[in-house]
Order: C-alpha cells, then structure tokens, then sequence
C-alpha cells in the first residue's frame, strides 16, 4: 500500500492532464490505483480470516525460487541487450524462455510461438502504431 501511494504521489506531480490530452503521470497514477485496491483487498481478507485463518508459514525452497530467478535473470538479460541486439530477436528468445519454463516438453513448437509473437509484435508497433523499436543487429544482418 505504500508502494502504491508512493506511486500515486509521485504521477500526480509529473502531470495527470485529462481524458482528452494525459500527461506523463496519468498511467502511472491508473497503476498506483489499482495496486493500492488489491493491496486494501487483501489486507481486508487476511484481517476478516483472523488468526483462525493464519496457515503455517515456510521457507520457499530452492525448487520453488528456480522459475521467479530464471524470470527476473531473462528480464535482465532483455534489458540489458535490447539496443544493441534488437527487438525481435530479444523479444523472441525472452518469450521462448517463457514458454519452455510453462511447458519444456513442447520446445519445437515453442520456438514458432516464439517467433510468431516476436514478429507480429514488431510488425504491430512498427507499422500499425508507428513506435520505432531497436531493430539491432538485423538491420545488418539485412544489409
């Protein structure tokens, strides 16, 4: 809930604007109120449940951290070289890593998935919406 109000605060300073013309702040201030209704959700539920409700508390175990570190790693590396090497090859190997961690048994298929969704996302934000995203190492690759 801090967090959200936080959030809340800091997009009202950077300008909310209006319905007809957002400023910078108005999606950020939509998160900020979200986050803070499924916050206040939840508090309500765990208050409402009491301590009959509590449930015995453990330690993840390193199984169950596997999936969140492969995802936060994969997110980095997308970060990381998304400039120099593209959107569509980054965009697809983030979204293969994706798809074997749901489902490993199915990697060929995975791959196409993988880059039907690269490919039609760049195509989507490059033609329709007109958003110029790194196109990296392709470019030379195409020269």
């Amino acid at each position: 809930m801090i967090l959200a109000i936080f959030t809340g605060v800091i997009s009202i300073q950077l300008g909310v604007g209006g319905l007809d013309l957002m400023g910078t702040g108005f999606m950020p201030l939509l998160a900020s109120i979200l986050l803070f209704a499924l916050s206040l959700t939840d508090l309500i539920s765990s208050l409402v449940k009491g301590r009959a409700g509590k449930r015995d508390k453990k330690a993840p175990t390193l199984g169950e951290l596997t999936k969140p570190a492969i995802l936060i790693g994969a997110l980095i590396v997308y970060v990381y070289f998304l400039k120099n090497v593209g959107f569509p090859i980054m965009t697809f190997l983030l979204v293969y890593v994706l798809f074997v961690m749901m489902q490993p048994e199915k990697w060929r298929l995975d791959l196409f998935y993988a880059a039907l969704v690269s490919a039609a996302t760049f195509l989507f934000f490059d033609g329709v919406l007109k958003v110029r995203l790194p196109a990296g190492i392709l470019v030379d690759l195409m020269r």
